[in-house]
């Protein structure tokens, strides 16, 4: 990462390759005084594939996803103020507009919030280290910001 890079957005899941991507822009933040922000887009399974059985059930799954997201993020803010880094949250939550992708929600989220990287895990479980999984693709291809892609261990 450049010197240059003064506030980082961190895309978080619950996976390996998000809690790398956290710890390594922990990291940065620490050293550099860089601006943390932390990012958890709750995106429920019908609303990516766009299913309108499971779209009836967000309504009673919004609020398990919201806590757990709410988790997720305390957690990240939690790592990054042991290392001496403020981290703000932010959660995004699907309202009643049409499904977006959920990379352009991360770019989209990373400007409005002033974000000059994204930092984002390595994801999927393809072809080793080869596959990127599908957000982290598209995230390289078509995001507004630069954006550092950290790979699992291993």
């Amino acid at each position: 990462m450049s010197a240059r890079h003064s506030h980082l957005l961190v895309a978080l899941d619950d996976s390996e390759g998000a809690q790398q991507a956290l710890s390594h822009a922990v990291a940065w933040a620490a050293q550099t005084g860089a601006q943390l922000t932390l990012l958890h887009v709750v995106q429920p399974w019908g609303y990516v594939t766009g299913f309108e059985s499971a779209m009836a059930a967000l309504d009673e799954m919004r609020p398990l996803m919201r806590e757990a997201g709410e988790k997720m993020l305390a957690q990240g803010c939690t790592q990054a103020l042991a290392q001496g880094v403020k981290a703000k949250a932010l959660l995004w939550l699907p309202g009643q507009a049409a499904p977006r992708r959920l990379w352009d929600i991360i770019d989209q989220e990373a400007r409005e919030a002033g974000a000059d990287l994204v930092v984002l895990g390595r994801g999927g479980t393809g072809a080793g280290r080869a596959h990127l999984g599908p957000v982290a693709e598209q995230m390289l291809r078509h995001a507004s910001l630069p954006v550092l892609l950290v790979g699992r261990p291993g």
